[in-house]
């Protein structure tokens, strides 16, 4: 009797999961690429999600095929920004030539298996200061027939009125035919160099000068170059940050509040984490006071709450250009904003549209080969799992990276209930829980009754 209590309890534990999930609204597939064995899987939300999730989506699972919970990870996705970063290796078989107009011609061979990479520029290191030089950057693949690359380049060292040289030139990209060889002729190697200091020479005679004289010593400064480099651009993939997506928004109504100069936007979305509004005017030569606004309750009571604010810029006038329309904030996930602009005694921007960009999230789990998946969501009760994700989180932290997977169209649950319906009603009309808590009730009147009657014959 005792065991068949306990598998009672059992099945109502059971059916208690089942019902769960039914409190679910809605599903979408999850469509993942053919696979021969377990693999991370990644499933990217929509604003479909966002927009019938609740706050740090308890509301959310992922179930199997047989309606089994699948553990899983809600991660923020992140990408790497790329950056590009020079180069540098020093030139080795070099050739000198002076020419007879006064000018250098230097020949480089550079080792193509040493140097796969095509040079995207020549840097000239030299110890001098306060000096202008022309460069002429020919290539070759052999050495022979030469192509020009830079006519009327320009190193210099304006150190005498300002800190400001260049000793780097640009090449044009090549990348069809590698080129081996180039030839760096620069003019005037050797140049003339007025002293700063000036001798001054005088003849007195009874105290009076009689003549004066001033002398100022020209120097000839040969170009010294301690050596030759070339540089080519790598990208470097090094720097993690948040995703951020386009988010479409849709303006609710516009109106303008005489008392207080302000223009409100009342903007609509579908909850997605937004952390940024950009504002498309054809307005220009203004700058306005903005903010962005969200609703909480205080004191009973539903109030506008400032969560972000900058100066909406554009200056559009002959050489002066300069526009910022964007408001940044903390990530929100909301159903309504509100755009508040500042216009003082000026006449109100037309606000022609307003976009959103946000973070993007997705739930990483753990995918079994030829196994479907689907993904649920959207509950005003349902708590948050607590899966035993240690396997998941370990794999993440490894490195690897989950396949990405998307999500089908989405169906609207056929057992989920209806939004306020009651918790004595949504029990009463599931069908498994009701059959389990009937027969419990009737094994718990059948022991009563057994026992009642043992009583009364112990009695007799």
């Amino acid at each position: 009797m005792k065991r068949f209590v306990l598998t009672s309890c059992l099945g109502l534990l059971t059916a208690t999961s089942t019902l769960a999930q039914n409190q679910l609204h809605f599903a979408k597939p999850v469509e993942i690429a053919p696979q021969e064995s377990e693999e991370l899987v990644a499933v990217p939300f929509d604003s479909a999600i966002y927009d019938s999730t609740r706050r740090s989506y308890p509301d959310l699972r992922i179930l199997a095929v047989t309606d089994d919970e699948v553990a899983f990870v809600i991660r923020k996705q992140s990408t790497k920004v790329g950056r590009n970063v020079k180069q540098f290796w020093t030139a080795k078989d070099i050739s000198l030539n002076p020419l007879e107009d006064g000018g250098l011609e230097i020949t480089v061979r550079v080792d193509l298996e040493k140097h796969p990479e095509q040079p995207q520029g020549i840097r000239l290191i030299t110890p001098l200061r306060n000096f202008e030089h022309q460069v002429r950057i020919e290539s070759s693949a052999y050495g022979e027939s030469w192509n020009l690359l830079v006519e009327d380049g320009l190193v210099f060292d304006y150190s005498q009125f300002m800190d400001v040289k260049n000793l780097s030139l640009e090449l044009p990209s090549n990348k069809e035919n590698k080129q081996s060889w180039y030839r760096i002729t620069i003019a005037d190697v050797t140049q003339e160099q007025q002293s700063q200091l000036l001798e001054l020479t005088r003849n007195l005679q009874d105290d009076e000068e009689t003549s004066r004289t001033e002398r100022q010593t020209i120097k000839r400064q040969p170009f010294r170059i301690d050596r030759i480099e070339f540089w080519h651009d790598e990208m470097q993939l090094d720097t993690v940050r948040d995703k951020k997506v386009d988010y479409a928004l849709t303006i609710d109504r516009t109106e303008q509040d005489t008392e207080t100069h302000q223009t409100h936007v009342y903007l609509k979305s579908h909850r997605e984490p937004l952390t940024r509004l950009n504002i498309e005017t054809p307005n220009r030569n203004f700058s306005r006071a903005a903010r962005v606004e969200v609703k909480q309750e205080s004191g009973g009571k539903e109030t506008w709450h400032p969560i972000g604010s900058a100066n909406l810029t554009h200056f559009d006038f002959r050489s002066l250009k300069r526009e910022s329309l964007s408001i940044g904030f903390p990530e929100h996930r909301e159903k309504e904003y509100r755009l508040v602009i500042e216009n003082r005694d000026s006449p109100p921007l037309e606000v022609k549209n307003v976009t959103a960009r946000g973070n993007t999230y997705e739930a990483v789990f753990l995918a079994e080969s030829k196994r479907e998946y689907r993904l649920a969501y959207g509950s005003e009760t349902l708590d948050a799992p607590n899966f035993d994700t240690a396997a998941l989180n370990a794999s993440l932290r490894e490195g690897f990276t989950p396949i990405t997977a998307s999500l089908g169209a989405e169906v609207e649950s056929e057992v989920a209930p209806a939004p306020g319906e009651p918790l004595v009603k949504r029990l009463l009309n599931n069908g498994p829980l009701l059959t389990a808590i009937i027969a419990v009730l009737v094994v718990l009147l059948a022991v009563g009754l057994y026992r009642a009657t043992r009583n009364l014959d112990g009695v007799g």
